[in-house]
């Protein structure tokens, strides 16, 4: 819920920061400025201001990247919400044989914090981070969001509906999420394995992240259900009285 007096620097320079998160490579002023609907010369400001932070660094070529300080950020913040440390033990029990995935969600990105494959092994989160239309993780959290801050997400600035990934149409996105809410549960199928699907739920009230089990699993759907809602009671549970 946006503020009555929100700091528009301070918002500004947040979504700065978030962009060269996600960056693949360094980026000039121009295209940051470009993707967050800024000015050259205010987005010059804000990212100089982000390098004097040490949260971004100026490359030789006069392109913007993030700082080493961000990365202590990220660590902090990891570490300071109590998340990993208290779904990290659930999650090693949870649906054996199916793979295991804990994610956030930024806006209309989700970014996947652990992933656990079918077999057993921990492999590395994805670096960019994926359309939560596309996410189970992500439908399990915009079923948290009001109707018309879910609607303001895919509303062009010129108020018309932009395309919704993974969805023929934003009436359909509609209907995934209120099954959602109405279930406890976001259920997607998995395109690239047609007899797969993604179970998410959110972890937390309001959630901070969500948990996903994908597996061709139709025939024990309930018991996949049963043992997610346990694992994130228990999560949630774990959790510092500050992230609950």
């Amino acid at each position: 819920m946006l503020p009555s007096e929100p700091h528009q620097s301070l918002s500004d320079g947040i979504e700065c920061l978030m962009l060269l998160a996600g960056a693949p490579r360094p980026m000039p002023v121009g295209d940051i400025a470009d993707r967050l609907g800024l000015d050259v010369i205010r987005a010059r400001r804000l990212l100089q201001t982000l390098v004097h932070a040490g949260l971004a660094a100026l490359t030789s070529e006069r392109r913007y990247r993030l700082g080493h300080a961000a990365h202590a950020l990220g660590a902090r913040c990891l570490a300071g919400s109590g998340a990993l440390a208290a779904a990290l033990p659930v999650l090693a029990d949870l649906a054996p044989g199916s793979s295991i995935e804990l994610g956030t969600l930024w806006r209309d990105e989700v970014t996947i914090l652990h992933r656990r494959s079918a077999v057993g092994h921990l492999e590395a989160p994805p670096r960019d981070p994926l359309a939560a239309t596309r996410s189970a993780i992500g439908l399990a959290l915009l079923a948290w969001h009001s109707a018309d801050e879910v609607r303001g997400l895919f509303t062009a600035i010129d108020g018309s509906l932009k395309p919704v990934p993974g969805f023929p149409s934003y009436g359909d996105l509609v209907e995934a999420l209120d099954h959602a809410r109405a279930s406890g549960h976001a259920r997607l199928l998995v395109s690239s394995h047609p007899h797969s699907q993604a179970l998410a739920m959110a972890i937390g009230d309001p959630p901070c992240m969500a948990v996903a089990v994908t597996g061709a699993f139709s025939d024990d759907q309930a018991s996949i259900i049963a043992a997610l809602r346990a694992a994130v009671a228990r999560i949630a549970a774990a959790l510092p009285r500050s992230q609950r």
